[in-house]
């Protein structure tokens, strides 16, 4: 009797978990086993369920035939009637071209964190000519990571790179610290050596996969916050914009010219 009950609550609790999840049912069929995150006016944000720790997803609802959620609540998708998605055949007043139907219910100074639901890195044509932000400027991530992020206004999202990665940098130094001093003294401590490796190691893959990450990431905020631009001038929208710009210039001393960085703090307008 003990052995069935046992047996009853591993099955009934093994149910509980197998449910315990989102179901998003596509139109094509399938079915996506998920933890949904956010519900956007057009897309969904979600996290694949047997990987919570992962990557965020991004679905469009056009896709979306139905959601199961976990309690067992079933919810039939619907779009949007006025999406926050790209419009490319949207016009502006002056006849120009909207990459945003409703650019004009944006704000005149938005922040990519905002931005990114709006407009799509994929619409951007490749042309840099005329647009406040180039790839130059995500250059300079090159030289400190998050760097880029700055220059183009985004100073908490490119001080976060910063910090992650002088933190990957404390790690790595630290651990070869500790590689280094291992063999001091009359003895050679391996398991001080060891500790140091991993530390280095770990230290050192992090640091360069965020130094990585920054990089593709200001290219990705440029494209984004450029289209934005181009949505807010064909409106004839102005935009105010804060933003520090790192600069090498000559400087004349006693021994000729040497040259010099510094950071400008800009204000566009």
């Amino acid at each position: 009797m003990k052995k069935t009950l046992l047996a009853a609550l591993v099955l009934l609790a093994g149910g509980v978990s197998a449910s315990a999840q989102d179901i998003i049912t596509k139109k094509s069929g399938e079915d996506v086993k998920a933890k949904i995150m956010e519900v956007l006016p057009d897309a969904i944000k979600y996290k694949q369920y047997d990987y919570q720790d992962g990557p965020t997803f991004t679905m469009n609802k056009s896709e979306i035939l139905m959601i199961t959620y976990e309690n067992g609540q079933r919810e039939i998708v619907t779009a949007s009637a006025a999406p926050a998605a790209v419009n490319n055949g949207a016009s502006a007043p002056n006849g120009g071209r909207l990459y945003y139907a409703n650019a004009a219910t944006l704000p005149a100074n938005a922040k990519y964190k905002q931005l990114k639901h709006y407009y799509h890195k994929e619409n951007f044509d490749g042309k840099w000519d005329t647009d406040p932000y180039s790839p130059a400027r995500c250059l300079w991530n090159l030289l400190l990571p998050g760097l880029g992020q700055m220059t183009m206004g985004e100073g908490g999202r490119g001080a976060g790179y910063l910090v992650s990665y002088a933190l990957c940098e404390g790690l790595a130094i630290t651990g070869s610290a500790l590689v280094s001093t291992a063999g001091y003294g009359k003895y050679y401590d391996s398991g001080q050596a060891t500790a140091g490796a991993v530390l280095l190691s770990v230290g050192s893959i992090a640091g360069f996969s965020i130094f990585l990450s920054s990089v593709f990431d200001a290219m990705r905020v440029a494209k984004i916050k450029d289209l934005y631009a181009r949505d807010m001038q064909n409106l004839g929208m102005a935009s105010v914009d804060f933003h520090l710009t790192p600069f090498v210039a000559p400087v004349r001393t006693g021994s000729g010219y040497q040259p010099a960085a510094g950071i400008s703090l800009a204000l566009n307008f």
